[in-house]
């Protein structure tokens, strides 16, 4: 269980005003203190994507959570998620990029930007990686 409960809250608070990258760094603070964290950490944030099933910014935000504990299975599932709820949001490719990189699948690193520049995608982050 989270002992500390006032960081805790203040970065649930922030995903739940859409503030997701200054969540995603309180969590990330947190889980360099303890990895043991992590279930308390994500079992609200399911709880908001349960509300909010279309929210790509929370299932990213787990993902990120998921890469950070070396948990790739979760993280890409939760990717291919928001793949298909909506192709077009690009962070979706550049951390499935990242995800396949790390664990050394480069024909999906490939097929991956493909599908990016298939749906007419040039976000910086892609194109750096190109």
């Amino acid at each position: 269980m989270i002992k500390t409960t006032t960081k805790y809250n203040l970065a649930l608070s922030l995903v739940k005003r859409n503030k997701y990258l200054e969540a995603l760094d309180r969590f990330k603070a947190m889980l360099s203190e303890d990895f043991r964290y992590l279930p308390d950490i994500l079992i609200p944030l399911y709880k908001l994507l349960r509300i909010n099933y279309d929210n790509q910014h929370i299932r990213v935000l787990i993902a990120e959570l998921y890469i950070l504990a070396n948990e790739y299975d979760d993280a890409v599932f939760e990717l291919e998620e928001a793949f298909d709820i909506d192709a077009n949001f690009t962070q979706t490719y550049f951390l499935l990029g990242k995800i396949y990189n790390r664990v050394g699948y480069n024909a999906k690193i490939r097929e991956i930007y493909e599908q990016a520049i298939a749906h007419d995608i040039y976000d910086s982050t892609i194109l750096d990686v190109l």
